[in-house]
Order: C-alpha cells, then sequence, then structure tokens
C-alpha cells in the first residue's frame, strides 16, 4: 500500500467516523447494524459482562 492509498483509506475512516458520531440516531444505528446493542441501547450477549 502506498502512502497516499493510506492517506486516501484513513481520510475515507476518519469521514465514516465522523458522520457515525455526528448524532445519537446514527451512531445507535450502526451499534445496531454491527450486532453490539440491541434496539433499546442494551449491550448484546457476546458484549456483556454477565454473559
Amino acid at each position: 500500500m502506498s502512502e497516499q492509498d493510506l492517506e486516501k483509506s484513513l481520510a475515507a475512516i476518519q469521514n465514516l467516523a465522523n458522520d457515525l458520531t455526528s448524532s445519537t440516531e446514527k451512531a445507535l444505528a450502526f451499534l445496531v447494524k454491527e450486532g453490539v446493542v440491541t434496539d433499546s441501547g442494551e449491550l448484546t450477549e457476546p458484549y456483556r459482562q454477565d454473559a
């Protein structure tokens, strides 16, 4: 991977992170889509300490 490719990738990741953290709704939707939390915001079983 060239330095230019790396810079493009890092910029894309930063843009995505900025978009996903721009609102609570977007952040929650992403975490639900990835299976980290439920629709109500509770951690799913693999991510709970009591699981």
